[in-house]
């Protein structure tokens, strides 16, 4: 039984497939590719019919966020989604987890981090993301190169997140997650 995390994001998004046991399955990144190519790989292993993985986990737009080109692009990305996945037939399995949600389970990830930090935390949970160094060939490769490796590390610690959840509760459902076609979680004022 497995689970598929995605860190989604505008430019360049990553996935790993997540067995409950933690151990990790096939890891797959948008740099170079379409995003067809990419909703092919993160959406393939439903077409299993052995053992489809249990549930799609996707970082959901943070609550709050203002409607501009970049969130534009995450929203569309998030419909290519789930139109793959209701042509399988198995839009149930979706989940959205809003950022902030999953990152309060990890020490080190406070509101306002940033993203490179989601790297020493993943190591320090043993996880080192795939080498993209071959893949530096031009002029902003090296940047383009750390920003993905930071997507590989947030879709690590997302399936961590949800594994973790799904053992302490038998779902993958917490308030503020939401299924789609479910009516939007409610947001709460913040504080003062």
């Amino acid at each position: 039984m497995s689970i598929v995390a995605v860190d989604l994001a505008a430019k360049y998004s990553a996935a790993c497939v997540m067995d409950l046991d933690q151990s990790l399955g096939m890891q797959v990144d948008s740099w170079g590719r379409t995003e067809t190519d990419f909703i092919d790989q993160i959406t393939a292993p439903w077409l299993s019919e052995v053992d489809p993985p249990l549930a799609l986990i996707v970082e959901d737009l943070p609550h709050g966020v203002g409607f501009m080109t970049i969130t534009k692009a995450v929203c569309r990305l998030q419909g290519r989604i789930v139109e793959r996945m209701n042509f399988y037939g198995v839009t149930d399995a979706i989940l959205f987890v809003p950022p902030a949600l999953w990152r309060a389970r990890f020490d080190g990830l406070e509101r306002g981090t940033g993203p490179d930090v989601v790297v020493p935390v993943s190591a320090a949970l043993g996880y080192t993301p795939p080498d993209l160094s071959h893949r530096i060939l031009g002029t902003g490769d090296k940047a383009t190169a750390r920003k993905v490796a930071t997507d590989y590390c947030a879709a690590y610690l997302l399936a961590r997140w949800a594994i973790g959840v799904f053992t302490d509760h038998g779902t993958f459902d917490l308030p503020t997650t939401s299924r789609y076609g479910a009516p939007p979680p409610v947001r709460t004022r913040k504080r003062k």
